[in-house]
């Protein structure tokens, strides 16, 4: 799956964007707002690898990650912002917003892959499990904050499934 899902991820991603069939990645992400929410780190082997935070910050875009785990050093320099946390207390109270600092609170591109799948992170479960949340509340509890995080024109990317064209995919309409 890997790098095979991340591009396919992206492009569509970027199509939607940019309302164009072949968009140009190198130009599409310079300067753009990025939010990896469960990104993965490349420290613990039982979790992936987080691809598509790097390919947006090595194309140019301002990536902050959000995982349970930390980054290793080299994505710690790529990235513009790590942030360790846990999310889902901070979404079951409706502030996941405030893990992010203030000046860091408006993306144009918001992505997670697998986080919501329907056989979500082991970690994950067990945390909704014991905190009696159902993995569909959970969702739509996460949506919804994430959109409010998103500039006008950005997309927003929940990948649940193994299938980058599945999951919502939203994007933010421009306010005039």
């Amino acid at each position: 799956m890997g790098l095979l899902y991340v591009s396919a991820a992206l492009d569509t991603i970027l199509r939607i964007r940019t309302n164009e069939i072949r968009p140009n990645w190198g130009n599409a992400l310079k300067g753009l707002r990025v939010l990896d929410i469960g990104a993965g780190t490349a420290l613990d082997e039982k979790y992936r690898i987080p691809w598509f935070s790097r390919i947006c910050a090595s194309l140019g875009a301002k990536v902050v990650v959000i995982d349970l785990k930390p980054q290793p050093e080299i994505d710690q320099e790529l990235f513009f912002l790590t942030i360790v946390a846990d999310i889902v207390g901070p979404v079951r109270t409706f502030r996941f917003a405030e893990i992010l600092p203030e000046e860091s609170r408006t993306f144009d591109i918001i992505y997670s892959s697998k986080l919501v799948a329907p056989d979500p992170d082991p970690g994950l479960q067990l945390t909704l499990t014991n905190q009696c949340i159902s993995l569909e509340d959970f969702i739509v509890w996460l949506e919804k904050q994430a959109m409010d995080l998103l500039a006008d024109g950005g997309v927003m990317h929940l990948g649940m499934t193994d299938r980058p064209d599945a999951g919502i995919v939203t994007k933010r309409e421009q306010t005039k």
